[in-house]
């Protein structure tokens, strides 16, 4: 699922937007690593296809979360939960809404995502239609697995902050959810 410079390229010419891989890690109070998690940009060639724009603005609104791990001897002590909010939350000042991913059906974690907050579709499903593209990604033919996506403006409302006047952002969740500032009115993608 790892995204080629040439196709940020094909969809933002030579704009560095959107950010390229991340890395987040975990570590104990001595510094051991005890998991990670890589988030991407998020690039269809199928919607680059059928629509280069809708591309373009999936690309800034979308990560992928392209691996998460937790050494096996920390599982169970909520890293993946906190690493799996920490990717969400770092796309949100890179313009970023979602964090997608997908799980095969050898690893079984979908529950995991579950709980964590995520949204899991369907079995072999690919990825519904949200804002503020609305665009609907198709499940890879051959590949059995599980879609999931974290709204991060829902998982982190109450962190996200009005451009115009610094005052939270309120979520507002009706219409595929979007941000609204109490202090200005102001909108955010709506």
């Amino acid at each position: 699922m790892q995204q080629s410079p040439a196709q940020l390229r094909r969809i933002f010419g030579d704009d560095t937007h959107p950010e390229p891989s991340i890395i987040i890690g975990a570590s104990d109070d001595r510094g051991m690593m005890l998991g990670g998690a890589v988030v991407e940009p998020f690039v269809s060639d199928e919607l680059i296809s059928k629509e280069p724009d809708a591309a373009r603005q999936f690309a800034t609104t979308h990560r992928i979360l392209a691996a998460l791990f937790v050494l096996p001897e920390a599982r169970g002590s909520g890293i993946g939960r906190e690493l799996l909010s920490e990717a969400a939350y770092w796309a949100l000042p890179h313009g970023g809404r979602y964090l997608d991913g997908f799980v095969d059906d050898r690893n079984n974690s979908a529950d995991f995502y579950r709980r964590s907050g995520a949204t899991v579709v369907g079995h072999n499903t690919g990825l519904p239609a949200r804002r503020p593209t609305n665009s609907e990604l198709s499940h890879y033919p051959g590949i059995d697995g599980t879609w999931f996506y974290v709204d991060a403006w829902r998982m982190h409302q109450g962190k996200i902050n009005c451009a115009r006047c610094r005052d939270v952002f309120e979520f507002v969740d009706e219409d595929g959810g979007y941000l609204l500032c109490p202090n200005c009115g102001t909108p955010e993608a709506k």
